[in-house]
């Protein structure tokens, strides 16, 4: 269990210095750490943004901006973490559409061209494709942050993106920033992040990708459910992909590289500007 005894947030409500304040863990998963605390009568929850045995301890980020007198980027974290609501919402109602209407038909007959399968097709889709647009844009997102904190607003918000970003530091002889580039290297360079920008570029701008429902035995493993189908983006090949997979693997993979950027940006200002190790 995390003991909070610095600066938290709260649902928008802030408290320093909880030293013996009464705390119990309300809710844990893959994703996130939250403790409910008790401290003078008032209850605050504190949230951190988890994966497995990654953190991004963003109550501690606060406080580094604090004490290094940098303006904390609050509305970019604030969406960060709602972004990060949806995704998991969508990943999970993206393959419960299905649990629920097997249930519903347990033992009864029910074929593609019924109504209520087709509804859940267009359910299963719609959820897939929200949660891959959501994870696209945690990137952009976090180059808000990096703009605000490692590079001083040099960019306007509007020219802001990951790349945008990358361009910058990349052009700075500066070890420290190194670090940095090196974590959003591993974003843009990861297998998953490249499936999930080209199938949101090309659903955007031209046109939407096909899907299917499938049953597939492989290597002893049994596996239903729809895929996207394979397609072509600026001459790159994408292969069928199990939504069922891009609501566990692909999302993980994604989200586990954000920590990383959210944890070396705790390192970097606790070095540059606060003379840690």
């Amino acid at each position: 269990m995390h003991i909070i005894k610095n600066v938290c947030l709260a649902y928008e409500k802030e408290f320093v210095r909880i030293e013996n304040g009464e705390y119990m863990r309300i809710r844990e998963n893959k994703m996130f750490n939250q403790l409910r605390i008790r401290e003078n009568g008032f209850i605050f929850d504190c949230i951190f943004l988890l994966m497995e045995s990654l953190e991004w301890n963003i109550p501690k980020f606060k406080e580094l901006c604090h004490n290094a007198n940098i303006s904390y980027p609050r509305d970019y974290v604030k969406s960060l973490l709602k972004k990060k609501r949806f995704i998991d919402y969508h990943a999970e109602m993206s393959t419960k559409v299905w649990e629920d209407l097997f249930r519903a038909y347990n033992g009864k007959s029910l074929s593609p061209n019924d109504e209520k399968w087709i509804e859940a097709e267009v359910k299963s889709e719609a959820n897939a494709i929200a949660l891959m647009y959501h994870l696209h844009s945690l990137a952009d997102i976090m180059a808000q942050i990096i703009n605000r904190v490692v590079i001083g607003n040099q960019l306007r918000e509007r020219d802001v993106s990951i790349y945008t970003v990358k361009k910058k530091i990349e052009k700075e002889d500066d070890k420290n920033k190194k670090r940095l580039l090196k974590r959003i290297e591993e974003l843009l360079n990861n297998m998953y992040f490249k499936y999930v920008s080209a199938f949101v570029n090309i659903t955007k701008h031209r046109y939407m990708i096909d899907t299917k429902y499938w049953m597939e035995l492989k290597k002893g493993n049994y596996t239903q459910g729809l895929r996207f189908k394979r397609f072509n983006y600026n001459g790159i090949h994408y292969p069928k992909t199990w939504i069922k997979e891009i609501a566990t693997t692909f999302r993980e993979g994604i989200l586990n590289c954000i920590i990383n950027i959210g944890v070396e940006l705790n390192k970097y200002i606790e070095k540059v500007y606060l003379g840690g190790k």
